[in-house]
C-alpha cells in the first residue's frame, strides 16, 4: 500500500509546492527571530536597571517583529494544512 499526499488536480499540487517552500522559509525566519528575541531578553534580564531602560525600546521592536513573523508563519501554515487536507 502507498501512503502520501494526493491532490485533486495539478494546480493544487503546484500550489502545494509553492506553499511548502514558503512555509519552510517562514519557519526558518520565525525560528531565527525567536532566537534573537530570546537573546535580547536574556541580555535584558542580566543588565542593570539603567541599562534595562535603554534596552526597552529595542526589546519592543524585537517583540513586534517576532509577532509579525509568527503571524506570517501561522497564516502560511494554516493555508498549507488546508490544502493538504482538502487539496
Amino acid at each position: 500500500y502507498y501512503q502520501g499526499l494526493t491532490f485533486s488536480n495539478p494546480k493544487n499540487y503546484r500550489s502545494f509546492l509553492f506553499l511548502y517552500r514558503d512555509w519552510k522559509i517562514k519557519s526558518l525566519d520565525y525560528e531565527s527571530e525567536k532566537a534573537y528575541y530570546n537573546e535580547r531578553i536574556k541580555s535584558y534580564n542580566d543588565a542593570s536597571s539603567s541599562e534595562q531602560i535603554t534596552m526597552e525600546s529595542g526589546i519592543e521592536v524585537a517583540q513586534r517583529t517576532l509577532y509579525e513573523k509568527e503571524h506570517a508563519f501561522l497564516k502560511t501554515d494554516s493555508e498549507l494544512n488546508a490544502l493538504m487536507r482538502y487539496g
